[in-house]
């Protein structure tokens, strides 16, 4: 199973927004929820599939976790393989890349450096709807 963390001072945050406004606390809510979205929506569009046209296993194992934690967003591949694909091997390196067009090895990687503006917008909007 591949995992792929950013971290921060979680336990110091939480603290903070713990202690913030209900406002404050559901905006970020639903900031953190469209970005989980987002970045899950563009890996399973990036994963590579073996054949075209076809849905692929990789793909249909790529899946927002429930954490229990309000503040923290997990996504996750289910499929036995993927951290060789998304890391490749020495027998398949990176170098190699999928035959599939408008995929990539890393699709993990790939699909939060492209949602990075859209992931900051939907936390500017929720900070702007909890200031108003």
């Amino acid at each position: 199973m591949l995992d792929i963390k950013i971290k921060t001072n979680a336990k110091e945050l939480g603290m903070k927004l713990n202690r913030m406004s209900g406002k404050v606390k559901d905006g970020i809510q639903r900031a953190l929820d469209a970005a989980q979205a987002t970045v899950w929506t563009k890996s399973r569009r990036l994963a590579p599939i073996r054949v075209k046209g076809k849905k692929g296993f990789l793909r249909s194992q790529i899946k927002p976790i429930p954490t229990g934690s309000p503040f923290k967003r997990i996504i996750k591949s289910g499929a036995f393989y993927s951290s060789y694909v998304h890391e490749g091997t020495r027998r398949w390196p990176l170098s190699i890349p999928p035959k599939a067009p408008g995929t990539v090895r890393q699709y993990f990687k790939v699909a939060g450096e492209q949602s990075e503006r859209e992931i900051i917008s939907h936390f500017q909007r929720a900070i702007n709807n909890a200031l108003k």
